[in-house]
């Protein structure tokens, strides 16, 4: 029975260990997260435009993620913090609407 016991305790310490754990530490803050967004939408229409292969879309895409310095698990843990509060994901899209305009009026401005 003892040995029952034993064994209960370290196979519950080992899953709490192993468990992925998605902490207010984990979240990208909302900054980073909006200018990484907004930056990964040009990315990717940039990959649509020039008809770039997979392989070299995810390279741009992961490029991206250590540029942040976000691992995938972070942005996974940002994305799952924002589910289910449509209120917070309009915001965010508000800013990230209002980060692309300004991205574009540059690009207009360094042009004239």
């Amino acid at each position: 029975m003892r040995t029952f016991v034993l064994l209960s305790v370290i196979l519950v310490l080992v899953l709490c260990a192993c468990s992925k754990r998605h902490g207010s530490g984990d979240v990208v803050d909302e900054e980073t997260f909006v200018n990484y967004y907004s930056d990964r939408l040009v990315v990717i229409e940039e990959n649509n435009l020039a008809h770039s292969d997979s392989l070299n879309s995810r390279h741009r895409l992961d490029s991206l993620l250590e540029a942040y310095q976000i691992t995938p698990a972070q942005l996974q843990a940002t994305i799952t913090s924002y589910r289910g509060d449509i209120e917070k994901w309009k915001e965010f899209y508000d800013r990230v609407n209002k980060r692309l305009d300004s991205l574009q009026m540059k690009l207009n401005f360094r042009k004239s």
